[in-house]
């Protein structure tokens, strides 16, 4: 049901790409890559090994479109150092809980988009400056947070955007949605359509992204409120270190 609910919502314009990348998993994309030859209210395509052609055949938006969402297969993965990497259109996800330095290594082998998810809040395994400034040659985007409440957001994003000047690595938003009201028009990148290949959509963002040809988008207010799974995230963290 919520595979449904993130496709219908993806409806958005001609063409849209997202990337649902689960703690340890790519779940989500085994699931759609398994209903390829079934029949819902869209039609499913495999491009690649981690790329689904998602095509609105019933005009789910009403706008008289057959719209396209392109969907990449992605997990957080949680290394070793108990830090988590964001890897985007991998053909096989690296093994959880190795050491992050294999972990990049792999991404990079099968020339994944890598970027470093809330990277300075390091009670939520953030990787840290000290990573960041390791991997900056290799890092795709280091990512401004949706889901970090008011008004911690601030200070946690400012951190990352010091970050991304500093070691010169593309700044990227991401709704980092664990509740169903943060997937749509939060955090997003508006990206343009220059260097488009559907069958090639890493080398897509990558160039986009190095070039600066691309929009930040930002707009959050269920970070107003503190959920309680960030609750539940603090009081484990807490009752480790008391």
């Amino acid at each position: 049901m919520r595979s449904l609910l993130i496709v219908n919502g993806s409806f958005k314009e001609d063409y849209s790409i997202i990337a649902v990348s689960d703690h340890n998993n790519n779940d989500f994309f085994n699931i759609l890559e398994s209903c390829v030859n079934n029949k819902f209210d869209f039609d499913l395509e495999k491009i690649n090994d981690y790329t689904l052609k998602i095509i609105d055949s019933f005009d789910n938006d009403n706008d008289n479109k057959k719209d396209i969402v392109y969907l990449l297969k992605a997990s957080e993965i949680m290394a070793k150092e108990g830090v988590e990497v964001l890897g985007i259109g991998y053909t096989d996800k690296p093994d959880s809980y190795q050491p992050l330095e294999n972990i990049i290594n792999e991404l990079k082998e099968q020339d994944a988009l890598i970027m470093a998810p809330h990277p300075a809040v390091l009670i939520v395994n953030g990787m840290g400056e000290e990573n960041i400034k390791k991997y900056a040659d290799i890092l795709d985007g280091i990512e401004i947070n949706g889901s970090i409440p008011v008004p911690a957001c601030y200070f946690y994003n400012k951190k990352a955007e010091k970050w991304s000047k500093k070691y010169n690595i593309p700044l990227v938003s991401n709704p980092d949605a664990h509740i169903i009201g943060i997937y749509f028009n939060t955090y997003a990148n508006l990206i343009s359509k220059e260097y488009f290949d559907e069958n090639n959509l890493n080398g897509y963002i990558r160039k986009n992204l190095k070039e600066g040809k691309y929009m930040l988008i930002q707009f959050n207010p269920e970070s107003l409120r503190l959920h309680p799974w960030v609750i539940n995230i603090l009081l484990r963290k807490l009752s480790k270190i008391l």
